[in-house]
């Protein structure tokens, strides 16, 4: 009895180092496999890495986004539109929404713009234009 299990503890042995001498059959393929799924993973890596950013960079332009987006709403002119969006762009107006909210803000922004100078001169002559703006946005006030 003892020497049956001395024999197949040494078959055991002789093909568990048979095995480990041998190559690898599927050792390419396994290797293949691993390198795939570091590419994958790194990928998803870069793409959550990109996805942050850009929502970094949505949360920065937001106020403008929002700007935009209320006076499509109320249903300004394209020209209105672009001459607001010029008003905020030139006075670097931090929430620019609040110009649509507030009609003494409005009439503040709007008397600094129109006192300054653009690339073609004066920019009083679009106070008229802002006036007539001011009605639409605020037709309750006087």
């Amino acid at each position: 009895m003892l020497a049956v299990e001395t024999l197949d503890r040494q078959a055991t042995l002789r093909a568990m180092r048979d095995r480990f001498n041998q190559p690898d059959p599927d050792a390419g393929r396994k290797l293949v496999l691993v390198l795939g799924m570091l590419a994958c993973l790194l990928a998803l890596v870069w793409l959550v890495h990109r996805f942050q950013q850009r929502r970094a960079r949505v949360a920065t332009l937001q106020p403008m986004g929002l700007y935009l987006r209320v006076q499509s709403k109320l249903g300004l002119s394209l020209l209105d539109r672009w001459r607001l969006w010029q008003l905020a762009q030139v006075l670097r107006i931090e929430h620019p929404t609040a110009l649509l909210i507030s009609a003494r803000m409005y009439d503040e922004v709007v008397k600094e713009y129109c006192g300054g100078q653009g690339w073609l001169g004066s920019r009083a002559r679009f106070a008229t234009h802002f006036t007539s703006l001011r009605h639409q946005l605020f037709p309750s006030s006087g």
